[in-house]
């Protein structure tokens, strides 16, 4: 594959990892990999605090969805030749997932 794209999708993965390891696997030499997920605000944020509030009510509600996942930290691990991590912030958004990433991992 020359791309992958994934759009809050590792937020629910039961085994993120597993995730990105397969788009590792299929991503020719040099293929992208983009995503787009919500992810855990800062330490000690007032938003964090909201997240662990909810975050068993939120993740039966929402199908597994896990609102405080380090998901940049995973894909740094994941032994991509380049990952470009650029947080946002969504402020109209629902107040825990408002904190969001932009990546686009090289392989």
């Amino acid at each position: 594959m020359d791309f992958v794209f994934s759009s809050h999708v590792l937020c629910s993965a039961r085994q993120p990892e597993k995730v990105i390891a397969e788009v590792h696997r299929v991503l020719r030499r040099g293929g992208r990999f983009a995503c787009i997920e919500h992810v855990a605000a800062p330490e000690g944020s007032p938003i964090q605090g909201v997240q662990h509030l909810l975050r068993k009510p939120w993740k039966w509600i929402f199908e597994g969805c896990d609102l405080c996942r380090d998901t940049g930290s995973r894909l740094r691990a994941a032994g991509f030749a380049e990952v470009d991590v650029q947080p946002l912030e969504l402020p109209r958004m629902f107040v825990p997932i408002r904190p969001q990433i932009a990546t686009v991992c090289v392989k």
